[in-house]
């Protein structure tokens, strides 16, 4: 006999887009997945683009990042068959600007953070 009132499913953990280990940040925009992850190149982008990380970082963080800011930055981050334009807009608004930009935060926070572990053993290979 089945349970008329089944258990809700669990719900999907709310990191389960982040990847420490590897500092890589999902985003999932239109459907599709986008994993970045945050490597020295990369951060060069940004700052080629945007200046100090660390500013950049410390202006999401106080909420002082404008939108077109936020779309400028996904241009960087993201490969080039991700979403562009009006439709880039789109995949904003369906996502939620706020659930991007920490995501987007997050990516950055993990590319300033030093690879070397406190207890001063190199980190295993790949990261």
């Amino acid at each position: 006999m089945t349970d008329p009132n089944p258990a809700p499913a669990p719900a999907a953990s709310p990191v389960a887009h982040l990847n420490p280990s590897r500092k890589t940040v999902t985003f999932t925009l239109a459907g599709r997945d986008y994993p970045v992850r945050a490597s020295l190149g990369l951060m060069c982008e940004v700052e080629t683009r945007f200046g100090p990380a660390t500013a950049l970082f410390d202006r999401m963080q106080a909420r002082q990042f404008r939108i077109t800011e936020l779309r400028a930055l996904l241009k960087v981050l993201l490969p080039e068959d991700a979403p562009s334009g009006e439709a880039l807009d789109e995949a904003l608004e369906a996502a939620g600007l706020v659930e991007v930009m920490n995501r987007a935060q997050i990516l950055l926070a993990f590319g300033l953070a030093s690879d070397q572990p406190e207890d001063g053993k190199k980190p295993p290979a790949g990261n």
